[in-house]
């Protein structure tokens, strides 16, 4: 008889074990069960909407400035705007190229109306004069600003003009052809001079300020984001941006200098100190032309030693114009029509000082004395920021339930008068299919859900929660596995640590607000198991997914086949409920014969008795049998000094390992005629060393089950 040992050693790497130990350890996920969707902090604050409303550097939400269009429904987008020596005020347009004199209240009048399709840039040269760049294939035109009449002054070094600045009655200007060029055009002079030039094939942005006794001269490139100080006619690298293109560029009373970049392709820098990681790709739905998508933007700081910081990124919102005013840094972003507050120095993060609603690009930026113009782009206009609004409305980003959920209370992190109101909706984008705002309760149900704050004066919002519970939906029993014989499964239940780590940044405590205090279980909660080789037993495992991740409870019988086509007639328990998805049992105390397993599911663990949800399947076929398999056609013949065997096994369960020992030496593994052990019937004829002493040969035949068989053959 052989020991349980040697029997063990017979059966290697059996079929299903690594997928059942992998399936027992599923990862986490959130349960059918009451959840808290929470907005809190200026991360998440900034993925909302304001209107009306500013978002403070302090994540804190108030009522905004008031943006008060003095004139809106121009031809296309606002790229500049100036005072210029009359005392008005002027707008440069594109497609087509226009200068526009802006009086509140009236229409604008076309002061030029120019061949090319954009007007960069606005320059006022002593008090009767305005210098309008244009591009392409542009120049400048000198418009008198009594008569209306202009005079153009090619810029036959560049083939397209992208910005200018005016310095002591000199106008700078920046773009491009085959390299980047800096032109300066004198007061009265009739062409341009070339002041430097870089390797980038583009210019964007220029910016003219005082160095000293003399001139200081910062601009920025179109395709590399590199920015360049201008010195003796050399461009000197200030820094070196991933994002591509440097949109504008600002002089600080204290030297530092302040750049905006924006990439197409969504780099961004290393190093940020204040981010916005908003990273939804919102388009201003309704408008007759969408504005610019956006993959990567920020805004940048090099300080009078030459210390380089970002101050500001983004993945969905590009920075176009920037000014400086009262000590605060001022960025114009779309698409969402943001004005961007920072603080200069570096040491404050970014917030909100208002959203224009109804333009989505703030392309210009002009300090007018004490106030601040905005020009705007889809749609196109020309606004003061000034005096504080009466009401404000926030609404937050949609959240996406992954699957239909109902909406119960809403609440906000608040003081002074703050109104809730829910609406939800089936497309990802809200839109007229989504219901009215109303009470949370109210809401019918949906996959996604927005909650809108209406605050009055003097009110403030730091957050927002939304309560929801997704429709629970039923666990699909996938397939059922039979692993082979002699594997053992067993529970080993996993003991919940006493105490939980928790990382202190913005929202340490976020993973404790997935479930709303609950604690029914999810699917990650249930037993590790351990498997072990025991003779005789069989186990089968129920391979389930479930949407939800809910925690599962199993139950299996057993059945013997009756009919031709594997039918069973008669189920007996096999194993009752449990959180197991696997059931192991002694077939040995089976009778031989064909048999089934049956399970079934359910996620009452997680829903309860009223929600629970459920599924069944039925396994596949396998054979118990305690038959010993049977040799025949034995047969040992001397042959040269080796022993010629032939041998016939047939068994009921497929043969796993047939090997004999000749004279007494070693076991020494068989191979069948098909090369492969793993029928029920198989044959041999193969060629062993003789060396032993003993004149006969003995063989031994294991199956799946490990029944064992073994014969004596005579040495002829």
């Amino acid at each position: 008889m052989r020991s349980m040992g040697s029997r063990r050693s017979l059966r290697m790497g059996m079929v299903g074990i690594a997928a059942l130990l992998g399936a027992l350890g599923a990862a986490p996920g959130m349960a059918s069960q009451a959840q808290l969707h929470v907005v809190e902090g200026a991360t998440d604050l900034l993925e909302g909407d304001l209107e009306g409303a500013a978002l403070g550097p302090d994540g804190v939400v108030r009522v905004g400035d008031d943006v008060r269009f003095l004139t809106s429904g121009m031809s296309g987008a606002v790229l500049a705007l100036t005072r210029a020596g009359d005392g008005q005020l002027y707008a440069a347009t594109a497609s087509p190229g226009r200068v526009w004199r802006i009086v509140d209240g009236k229409a604008p009048e076309a002061v030029l109306e120019s061949d090319k399709p954009l007007v960069v840039a606005l320059l006022p040269v002593g008090k009767g004069t305005l210098v309008a760049l244009t591009a392409p294939e542009g120049g400048a035109e000198i418009i008198d600003l009594a008569s209306k009449k202009h005079e153009s002054v090619a810029a036959k070094d560049a083939k397209l003009l992208l910005a200018g600045a005016v310095h002591d009655d000199v106008v700078y200007a920046v773009g491009g052809g085959e390299e980047g060029v800096l032109l300066k055009l004198a007061r009265g002079a009739k062409a341009f001079e070339v002041v430097a030039k870089v390797k980038e094939p583009q210019l964007r942005s220029v910016a003219v300020g005082k160095r000293g006794g003399g001139v200081r001269i910062v601009v920025g490139g179109g395709e590399d984001g590199v920015l360049y100080d201008v010195v003796g006619g050399k461009a000197r690298a200030l820094l070196d941006a991933a994002a591509g293109e440097i949109t504008a560029v600002v002089l600080g009373a204290d030297g530092s200098v302040y750049a905006a970049a924006v990439d197409g392709e969504g780099k961004l820098s290393k190093g940020a100190a204040a981010k916005d990681k908003d990273e939804s790709d919102d388009d201003k739905k309704g408008s007759k032309k969408k504005a610019r998508k956006v993959k990567g933007a920020e805004i940048w700081r090099v300080d009078p030693a030459g210390r380089a910081t970002i101050l500001w990124q983004s993945k969905s919102h590009g920075a176009y114009a920037l000014a400086a005013s009262g000590g605060r840094l001022f960025a114009g972003t779309g698409p969402l029509g943001r004005l961007l507050e920072l603080d200069p120095s570096g040491e404050g993060s970014a917030g909100v000082r208002t959203r224009v609603v109804d333009h989505d690009e703030i392309t210009s930026l002009f300090v007018d004395g004490k106030d601040l113009l905005l020009g705007t782009a889809h749609g196109s206009g020309v606004a003061r920021l000034g005096g504080k609004r009466s009401a404000a409305t926030y609404t937050s980003s949609a959240l996406d339930a992954d699957a239909l959920a109902r909406y119960g209370s809403a609440a906000a992190r608040s003081s002074g008068a703050v109104k809730l109101t829910v609406r939800s909706g089936n497309t990802k984008e809200p839109n007229d299919t989504w219901s009215a705002w109303g009470p949370a309760t109210a809401a019918p149900a949906g996959q996604y859900a927005q909650v809108r704050a209406e605050l009055a004066t003097g009110a403030t919002l730091t957050g927002l929660s939304l309560s929801y519970l997704v429709d629970n939906r039923a666990p699909s029993v996938e397939r059922v596995d039979v692993l082979a014989p002699g594997w053992k499964v067993v529970a080993n239940m996993r003991e919940p640590p006493e105490t939980r780590s928790v990382t202190l940044n913005e929202k340490p405590f976020a993973k404790f607000l997935d479930r709303r205090g609950g604690q029914n279980p999810t699917l990650d909660e249930r037993p590790f198991a351990k498997q072990s080789f025991d003779v005789g037993y069989r186990t089968v495992y129920a391979w389930v997914e479930d949407p939800d991740n809910d925690a599962l409870r199993y139950r299996f019988f057993l059945g013997r086949v009756t009919g031709a086509a594997g039918e069973v007639s008669t189920w007996s328990a096999l194993k009752g409920w449990s959180e197991e998805p696997f059931a192991s049992f002694e077939a040995s105390r089976l009778a031989d014969g064909q048999y089934r397993v049956k399970v079934e599911v359910d996620d009452v663990l997680t829903n309860g008795p009223a929600r629970r949800l459920g599924d069944s399947e039925i396994g596949p076929v396998f054979v118990v049998s305690h038959a010993t398999p049977r040799m025949s056609g034995a047969k040992a013949v001397r042959d040269k000094g080796r022993v010629k065997l032939t041998l016939d096994v047939a068994g009921a369960l497929p043969l796993t390992v047939v090997r004999c020992s000749a004279g007494g030496e070693e076991w020494i593994p068989l191979d069948p005629k098909d090369g492969i052990t793993d029928g029920t019937q198989e044959s041999f004829e193969q060629s062993l060393d003789l060396s032993g002493s003993l004149p006969s040969v003995s063989c031994e035949v294991y199956d799946e089950a490990l029944n064992f068989g073994r014969i004596d053959i005579p040495l002829g």
